[in-house]
């Protein structure tokens, strides 16, 4: 038994997890794990699937691994309500699509919450740390950015 807002959820443990889906707007769906042969090892209670209705700014995680020379990284950038924030040496840049992955890379896209805070405020309270010119693959990179961004959309 879990309390969600004003929603009690019945379940087995910790496993009801969110399932991205396009139900509508605004929805997400939480299906019992359990009940689809998930084992977490908690008794099992009966089998629920509902929604939770959420509100604010959608916020992702875009990842893209890539080899460099023989090692591996990551590139990362941030979605919100479908516009993706980056930063590289010219600063943060915003963008209407996916553009900082590449043309023929696919990125994962993990689905993070929503946020009260909207892509332009998080866009114009980051500019003075991540100002042009101030990129360093190693210490201040795209994945500094969007670790940054993520907590202050999201607090975590």
């Amino acid at each position: 038994l879990a309390q969600v807002g004003a929603l009690t959820l019945r379940g087995c443990c910790i496993a009801l997890l969110p399932l991205r889906c396009s139900l509508e707007a605004g929805t997400m769906l939480f299906l019992d794990w359990c009940s689809l042969g998930v084992t977490c090892g908690m008794p099992r209670a009966p089998s629920a699937s509902l929604t939770l209705q959420a509100t604010g700014f959608e916020v992702e995680l875009c990842v893209t691994c890539r080899g460099m020379g023989g090692a591996v990284g990551y590139h990362t950038s941030v979605l919100v309500n479908g516009v993706e924030y980056y930063f590289s040496a010219g600063g943060i840049t915003a963008s209407d699509r996916l553009v900082s992955h590449g043309r023929h890379s696919k990125p994962d896209r993990i689905f993070f919450g929503f946020s009260q805070h909207s892509g332009a405020e998080m866009h114009q309270f980051l500019l003075q740390y991540f100002q042009p010119g101030t990129y360093d693959i190693l210490r201040k990179n795209c994945n500094s950015f969007t670790d940054c961004a993520l907590y202050y959309l999201l607090g975590h």
